[in-house]
Order: structure tokens, then C-alpha cells, then sequence
């Protein structure tokens, strides 16, 4: 994951190097447990503004084993 000046929040597969915005006017992120929280703020519809989380199945993440 990686947030660009921009307030987007994009994930980069390191494998493919495809690249997926995740949202958009973010403030501030943290990968916690599995999967991702952000703050949304100053989102065109104020009902998207918020703390949000997506889960590693929705960043389409796993956990490589040994």
C-alpha cells in the first residue's frame, strides 16, 4: 500500500506490479490485523468520509507461509 500526495490510496501487487486504487481523499492509513484502516475526509459525498477498513481478502492480500 502507498498514499500519494493526491490524498489516493493505492495497493501495488509486488509480483505483477498492477496497481489498484483503493480510495480516494484519504488522510491518514495503517495496516493492522490483516488488513488496511483509513481515514476519509473531504470525500465529494460527505457519507464516504470517515474511518473505513478493508480486510486482506478485499485487498486481494494473503500471508505467505514458510
Amino acid at each position: 500500500m502507498t498514499q500519494h500526495d493526491d490524498g489516493a490510496l493505492e495497493r501495488i501487487d509486488a509480483e505483477t506490479d498492477e496497481r489498484t486504487i483503493v480510495a480516494e481523499h484519504t488522510d491518514h492509513w495503517r495496516y493492522v490485523n490483516g488488513g488496511v484502516y483509513f481515514l476519509r475526509t473531504d470525500s465529494p459525498d460527505p457519507a464516504y468520509d470517515g474511518l473505513w477498513y478493508l480486510s486482506s481478502v478485499a485487498l486481494g492480500v494473503s500471508a505467505a507461509g514458510p
